[in-house]
């Protein structure tokens, strides 16, 4: 065990070493859609802590390294959309799944060694695990973010309409937008409109703040609103209009995905019906012709 520990992290530290010290980094060519700094100058995560950052820095250089452009940029967009409560950047989050990868692989070493007396213990198994643990932090972080958007899908009729409401009773779009953010902080839609307020409250335009909303959550319906919002204030149409014309063809739409669902269940429903009609076929009509053929048989 002494040995295949030694091994392993002397190969560890001689791939951390040369990656680390010998590959310049890539440089970031995306943008992250603005995020006030002031949310994360609070957080408390392992990147943190002072006593662990020698030990974490290795690891961070190598995640740095070795990932490319694109698959930074997809973790970035999955950190945004899930979020990213505990405000990490692309290369951290990609430190935290091998971090988890590894600390995977050393458990497995160790059971093998405790429980099974060495038998099983081969790098390539161990490898494997690695990439398991890995594959299970990033592909957790997919689903965070795709549930969240379906979360925001389904509440932005309603967060527009609420909007809009407040809007024509005389408040401006920043107050409207606040108002709502503040009645239930715990949902993901007035999560991101509590982002836009307190952009708006750093100085940035409504249009910039509207932009990058889009930008942290890729949902078409929301680009498309937004867009609408940006044209109609460009022609000088009002905002509370626009809105309520956008909510009421989110409705319209989402209707006609639940009736085009409908039509195809329908359809996917029609084999099931047949083996079931069959079925019942046979256990109604099944002793009969077994009779039949047993009288049959018997008067030959």
């Amino acid at each position: 065990m002494v040995l295949i520990l030694s091994l392993l992290f002397i190969a560890l530290g001689a791939g951390l070493l040369v990656v680390g010290f010998f590959r310049p980094p890539a440089e970031a060519d995306y943008e992250a859609a603005f995020k006030v700094n002031v949310d994360y100058l609070d957080r408390h995560t392992i990147f943190d802590l002072p006593g662990l950052h020698f030990l974490i820095w290795p690891f961070f250089q190598f995640g740095r390294r070795i990932a490319g452009q694109s698959y930074r940029r997809r973790i970035l967009r999955n950190l945004l959309a899930s979020g990213n409560p505990k405000g990490y950047s692309p290369e951290e989050y990609i430190t935290l799944c091998i971090l988890w990868g590894v600390g995977a692989a050393l458990a497995a070493l160790v059971f093998f060694e405790l429980v099974l007396g060495g038998r099983g213990a081969h790098p390539a198994l161990l490898v494997i695990v690695f990439i398991f643990a890995y594959a299970v932090c990033d592909l957790s972080l997919d689903a965070k973010a795709a549930k969240r958007l379906r979360q925001i899908n389904q509440q932005l009729p309603y967060g527009l309409d609420l909007i809009a409401m407040t809007m024509q009773a005389g408040a401006t779009f920043y107050e409207a937008a606040k108002t709502v953010a503040d009645e239930n902080p715990d949902e993901p839609l007035d999560q991101e409109l509590g982002i836009v307020v307190r952009e708006i409250e750093f100085g940035r335009s409504r249009q910039e703040a509207l932009t990058h909303f889009a930008q942290r959550i890729p949902i078409e319906s929301l680009s498309s609103i937004i867009a609408a919002v940006l044209q109609g204030e460009q022609l000088g149409t009002p905002l509370a209009e626009v809105l309520v014309l956008q909510a009421n063809l989110l409705r319209m739409y989402r209707s006609m995905r639940a009736e085009k669902a409908l039509g195809e269940a329908t359809v996917k429903l029609l084999i099931p019906s047949v083996l079931i009609f069959m079925a019942a076929i046979l256990v109604i009509f099944g002793p009969i012709i077994v009779r039949v053929l047993t009288h049959s048989f018997t008067l030959r």
